[in-house]
């Protein structure tokens, strides 16, 4: 769904998006590393539980289309820790 707002953090490094409502975020864990996936366009899948819910917000993208968005990130905690 899409937010407004969302943070992740790791106790001592936290990155926070302020949306403009379209946008939908993911996070996961991986090997011990956190990710953070912003994305402008999401179809919602194809799970079957909220399949019925999500036909009546697709918006199928075709060859060509163009996507775009705006969001905000901001970075807190060690600003010297960077890779």
């Amino acid at each position: 769904m899409n937010i407004l707002r969302a943070s992740v953090t790791n106790g001592t490094e936290k990155v926070s998006v302020n949306s403009d409502g379209n946008q939908s975020i993911r996070c996961w864990l991986d090997g011990g590393r956190t990710y953070m996936l912003v994305a402008d366009y999401s179809n919602m899948g194809a799970e079957g539980f909220f399949r019925s819910h999500a036909e009546q917000i697709d918006r199928p993208v075709k060859p060509g289309d163009y996507i775009s968005g705006t969001v905000k990130l901001l970075f807190s905690g060690r600003p010297d820790h960077a890779e």
